[in-house]
């Protein structure tokens, strides 16, 4: 059955693929006045790690938004909590403080562990095992990276396997096209820092770009008796290009490794609402073993070729890897009664003999603590290919087609450690048999691929395209008596799916400055091991209008997602029992609205002086339709009309600026309205609210000389204790303020090209006109 439908998938695309080239037959007459007005599109550039189509924001049919390496700087954030809070229809939750494990909800998706979207990085899928464990516990260093796009709505139809809320992909270090080093070291409060050192050049045929990434902390949680709540990551980036002249550089080879390694001392333990009013930022002692320690390594080879200006193709083989032990305080075991976390600090009146053990100094007799370690082992691979072609005696039509054959596997062998808390020592009683507790093994195999045709018809773009999504999903749990996984296991399941996903974009340029987009697709998100459990669709609308003047850009979407077998996961991050798997909550639907608009003021008359002021506002509503019961504590017995929980029906950023060409200051102020941490209806309770708050960062940076720049960072300026969330298990605080100065130093060499000559490289996407000779390094 699976095979037929592959090849069914195969047909489809095919056929598709056939009726639009022979289309190119029957050029009405109406395209010589349409190439007279100017209406063809840009010409095909594929780029080597930019997931973006290439087209100007007037031609995009969906919402997107890309932020460059500047925007990023712009107020020093390594923590994509703070960045990703200035762009429309993105809501996170903190859990660390740091935003080393971020959970991210794009139009009202679930954002424990940003399950729900797509991530990659350079165009490959980034979560350790996107189909069979999509949560990510891994999430890539925003300090090393160059841009990120951000696709929403039927902008991002391509970007599988997940389609109801959208895309994020990471961009990192660019190939130089001359020499290029840079360094930054960066200093701050809880001895927060970070090191950066990048260098790469250019030699005729070849290019490469190495990174090297230290980012570290004491933390800000004051552990009971001794110990910091800090981190410990190192990242390594590789990444090498071979452009063969005496293939007349229509061909290119880039190579791309990476190793990331991180230690740190985080819990899912937080803190009762008696302690948390009494000191936000202590942490007991009884999770002071809490540590997470996890190894990625990712490969890649890339084929580009582009035979002209019409064809390019781009193929990627890839190989990311995965291991990581999560050593952290999982229940508590009082007079035979295991309890959870979560139970115990929601309602400490209700076992208060579980409460004073867990909180310390001392656990009283006939209690002890269970400290679960959560080893697991990922692997992703796969290989992917999309062809971009235009029509040479038709510039308005595109067509892009896209393939990936795609294999992830989650690997379980956990065990569980029985300590003591004595004067705030945490004393091992027992040590737990290693795969003990969870022995199993998951494994994913899907086939998928998309054809997307854009057509420009006068004022008009349309952009309609189909995805098909073939899986095939394995569970082998081989128990906690066959430790070597000898013969066969004690329970096999398969579930299989295979989903059509249509979806059209359009755009109508009104004039110059203002565009009217929109589209409706189909959304997915693949569905668990369980056998007959059937995937989450959803049906998403958008409309919006854009406009782009002088110094004044607007942009206003609305959008409306309507889903059906709405899934959730058994995450222990949102408080259930771990085990990832996922679970029907029926119906559901979210509207809400986007806007961002941005002006930039000229206060002197030379120009050097400016005043830009961009403003972000999301406002989102959203309930369940159907009424169903869950042991996940986000959820517990839901009823229709019911909102869901870490939603924010309102989020805006304010980013006031003062640029001049040697210095500049920003000023960022970001709101979050109250929201619910528990799915429910009506007044808020107080056991349940994550209150409303207004955080403000501010940023200086100076242009010392050329090579030299310093910046001076401040976070939470005005030190605003706030309660960041409620799970996995207690209240948890936001980062206290933050100082940090960073003091960077860039050398670069200069192009080849004479000035004033063009600079085009289409096999990675640049192309300039440059008056200095250097300008075009500036990358």
């Amino acid at each position: 059955m699976l095979r037929r439908r592959r090849r069914l998938t195969f047909s489809m695309i095919l056929n598709f693929t056939t009726s639009i080239i022979l289309a190119q037959q029957g050029v009405s007459s109406t395209l010589s006045d349409s190439l007279k007005t100017g209406q063809q599109l840009q010409t095909v550039m594929l780029s080597y790690n930019s997931v973006l189509d290439g087209f100007s924001a007037e031609q995009r049919t969906g919402s997107a938004q890309k932020l460059d390496k500047q925007e990023i700087k712009k107020i020093g954030a390594l923590d994509p909590n703070r960045l990703f809070q200035r762009v429309a229809g993105i809501q996170v939750y903190e859990e660390d403080g740091f935003g080393l494990r971020p959970n991210i909800s794009m139009r009202g998706t679930a954002p424990q562990r940003s399950a729900k979207i797509n991530l990659m990085e350079d165009g490959i899928l980034m979560a350790p095992a996107p189909y069979s464990a999509p949560a990510a516990y891994y999430f890539p260093s925003l300090g090393r990276m160059d841009a990120i796009e951000v696709y929403k709505g039927s902008s991002q139809i391509e970007y599988g396997p997940n389609t109801s809320g959208g895309a994020i992909n990471f961009l990192s270090a660019p190939l130089p096209q001359a020499f290029k080093f840079e360094a930054q070291g960066t200093a701050g409060r809880f001895n927060t820092n970070n090191q950066k050192i990048t260098f790469g050049n250019k030699h005729q045929d070849f290019s490469y770009v190495g990174q090297w990434l230290g980012y570290q902390s004491n933390g800000f949680k004051q552990i009971d008796g001794s110990g910091h709540s800090g981190f410990n990551k190192q990242d390594i980036l590789g990444k090498f290009q071979w452009t063969p002249k005496t293939l007349q550089k229509k061909h290119a080879l880039i190579f791309k490794v990476g190793f990331a390694q991180e230690e740190a001392n985080e819990t899912y333990l937080g803190l009762s609402p008696e302690h948390f009013d009494q000191n936000p930022l202590r942490r007991y002692a009884s999770s002071s073993k809490d540590q997470m320690k996890s190894y990625h390594q990712q490969f890649s080879l890339t084929h580009l070729w582009s035979p002209n200006k019409f064809i390019s193709l781009k193929t990627v083989g890839y190989n990311n890897l995965f291991r990581r032990n999560w050593y952290k305080l999982d229940k508590l075991n009082a007079q035979e009664e295991t309890l959870g976390l979560a139970q115990i600090l929601n309602d400490p009146d209700a076992f208060p003999l579980a409460y004073q053990s867990l909180t310390g100094p001392d656990n009283l007799d006939q209690t002890s603590l269970a400290v679960k370690a959560n080893n697991r082992r990922y692997f992703s691979r796969g290989i992917q290919s999309q062809l971009d072609w235009q029509s040479q005696s038709n510039p308005t039509r595109r067509l892009s087609i896209g393939i990936r054959l795609h294999q992830d596997a989650e690997d379980r062998f956990q065990w569980v450690d029985t300590y003591a808390l004595e004067n705030q020592k945490m004393n091992l009683i027992e040590k737990g048999i290693r795969g003990s507790d969870a022995n199993q093994i998951k494994k994913a195999t899907a086939l998928s691929g998309f054809v997307l045709l854009t057509q420009k018809i006068g004022k008009f773009t349309v952009k309609p395209g189909i995805r098909l999504e073939s899986i095939e999903l394995r569970a082998a749990d081989y128990g906690p008596l066959n430790l070597n996984r000898i013969g066969l296991p004690e329970e096999n399941t398969l579930n299989t799916s295979f989903v059509i996903i249509p979806g059209l974009g359009f755009c109508y340029k009104w004039d110059n400055q203002t565009t009217l987009f929109g589209g409706l697709h189909k959304g997915f998100s693949p569905p668990g091991f369980t056998p007959e459990q059937e995937s989450e669709i959803s049906w998403n609308n958008e409309l919006g209008l854009r406009h782009n003047q002088n110094n004044f850009s607007a942009e206003a979407v609305g959008f409306f997602n309507h889903f059906e077998r709405l899934l959730g996961s058994d995450l222990a991050a949102a408080g259930g029992y771990g085990n990832n798997e996922r679970f029907n909550a029926g119906s559901a639907r979210v509207w809400g609205l986007e806007a961002n608009i941005s002006q930039k003021f000229t206060l002197s008359k030379s120009n050097k002086l400016e005043l830009p002021i961009a403003f972000v506002y999301t406002w989102t509503k959203n309930s369940f339709l159907t009424a169903f019961e869950s042991d996940n504590t986000l959820f517990g017995s839901v009823q229709p009309e019911d909102e869901m929980p870490y939603i924010a029906p309102h989020q805006g950023s304010l980013m006031v600026s003062l640029t001049h060409p040697r210095w500049s200051a920003h000023l960022n102020t970001r709101y979050q309205s109250a929201q619910r941490s528990v799915a429910g209806q009506g007044p808020i309770g107080s056991n349940q609210i994550i209150p409303q708050r207004t955080i403000i960062d501010v940023a200086l940076n100076y242009q010392i000389s050329r090579a030299w720049s310093t910046q001076l960072s401040v976070i939470n300026a005005t030190d605003r204790v706030y309660m960041a969330a409620r799970h996995p298990a207690g209240l948890r605080p936001g980062h206290p303020r933050g100082i940090s100065l960073s003091l960077n130093y860039i050398s670069r060499g200069c192009c080849t090209t004479n000035a004033g000559s063009v600079v085009s490289i289409p096999l990675i996407g640049i192309t300039c006109r440059t008056v200095d000779p250097c300008s075009c390094c500036a990358r």
